[in-house]
């Protein structure tokens, strides 16, 4: 899929989630819509306003109050949705990946 996201998650800490579009150019993207979800429901969504942008991709660094809203020990998912400049929009397939508590649950 492209999302550089690790393959675990520690709730309460300030990991970033990466993704760069392999269909289209970077500068091609219009609207980016990443959605992680836990249990079918939607826990955080993200747009390019939040991300850093360069030729590498799209960088959203994760806040502890953002990780703190997913739950320890359940799997999460991400997904990215996107629209390119001239009207063409893309998904990707779901990435999961786990979630685990940390020591200190809550903002440090």
């Amino acid at each position: 899929m492209g999302c550089k996201s690790a393959e675990k998650m520690a709730a309460w800490t300030t990991p970033s989630i990466r993704y760069k579009p392999s269909q289209v150019e970077m500068s091609e993207v219009e609207e980016i819509i990443v959605i992680v979800s836990q249990m079918g429901k939607r826990v955080l969504e993200l747009n390019k306003e939040g991300a850093a942008v360069s030729e590498d991709g799209f960088v959203w660094p994760l806040s502890q109050e953002e990780t703190g809203l997913l739950s320890g020990t359940v799997v999460a998912t991400i997904q990215v949705d996107y629209k390119t400049t001239s009207g063409l929009r893309y998904t990707t397939m779901p990435k999961s990946f786990d979630v685990v508590s940390s020591a200190v649950q809550g903002v440090i």
